[in-house]
């Protein structure tokens, strides 16, 4: 199949590119400013702005908004011109959806929360749903946070962490919902292999952690003390509105509507998820 995706030089798209390569298929990466050609089968639109590149700007959060929700109009607009259009239409999406929860258990058909994080993902999934105008099947990967050694949140955080300066975000009794990197790829490739899925579909760990729990685990994997909590009011004052949102916040998300269909995770367990490669 010829299979197009906007973000496949990103830390997801580059792993998801290699694999279907490696399964025969032809894979046609996108720039931003780029659009499928007749004959695609097959459309990923993993793209956007990195929301934890800096503070949340006015001009930054236009920048997050812009290149998820306004990109994403401009390409179902032009999938739609297509001739014939292409048969599944995957948009990422984030678990930021569903807001803060700091108890309750969220799954697919649980409301959308408050927030900015919340209001980005609520119109990417609107936009990315005008699709099914077109006769198109669309699914929306609300994606957890996606973990391999070699990019995305676990890069970032590893500097600190061997520095022994890891430890506990405020409380540290955020939920935080996470996917191994394979199984997030495995994950894509299923939802638009097997025609039982549309629409939002949440790519998380069955077992989702609580933050300080997360950092001892990484700590104990790096060999390095997670002692050096960071109070709300140093994150908030360093980070501003992403502190609350994308820090202190966080959500116990159930990967509903994957076991309901029988997807089977290779990594159930935290230390799987950078023990692992791919």
């Amino acid at each position: 199949m010829i299979i197009a995706i906007r973000g496949a030089s990103g830390f997801i798209g580059k792993a998801l590119s290699a694999e279907l390569h490696r399964r025969g298929h032809s894979v046609m990466p996108l720039a931003r400013n780029e659009f499928p050609h007749n004959g695609t089968d097959i459309v990923f639109n993993l793209g956007g702005e990195n929301i934890a590149a800096g503070r949340w700007t006015a001009k930054r959060k236009s920048a997050i908004w812009d290149s998820r929700v306004g990109a994403t109009t401009e390409l179902v607009v032009h999938l739609g011109t297509m001739t014939p259009p292409p048969s599944i239409f995957l948009c990422a999406s984030a678990i930021g959806i569903y807001g803060d929860h700091p108890e309750l258990e969220v799954n697919e058909g649980s409301s959308a929360g408050h927030g900015f994080l919340a209001d980005t993902c609520r119109a990417w999934e609107q936009a990315a749903a005008t699709a099914t105008a077109h006769g198109i099947r669309t699914i929306q990967a609300r994606m957890g946070m996606v973990l391999h050694p070699d990019g995305g949140a676990l890069a970032k955080m590893m500097p600190a962490f061997k520095l022994g300066l890891g430890g506990r975000l405020g409380d540290g009794n955020q939920w935080v919902s996470w996917i191994s990197r394979h199984d997030c790829v495995e994950a894509l490739i299923r939802l638009v292999e097997d025609d039982r899925f549309s629409g939002p579909v949440n790519l998380v760990s069955p077992n989702p952690l609580i933050q300080k729990d997360f950092a001892s685990a990484l700590g104990r994997f790096l060999n390095r003390s997670t002692f050096s909590p960071i109070p709300p009011f140093v994150l908030k004052l360093l980070f501003g509105e992403m502190a609350q949102e994308l820090l202190l916040a966080g959500q116990r998300v159930v990967p509903g509507v994957l076991e309901a269909n029988g997807f089977k995770f290779r990594d159930h367990q935290i230390e799987n998820a950078w023990g692992n490669s791919r």
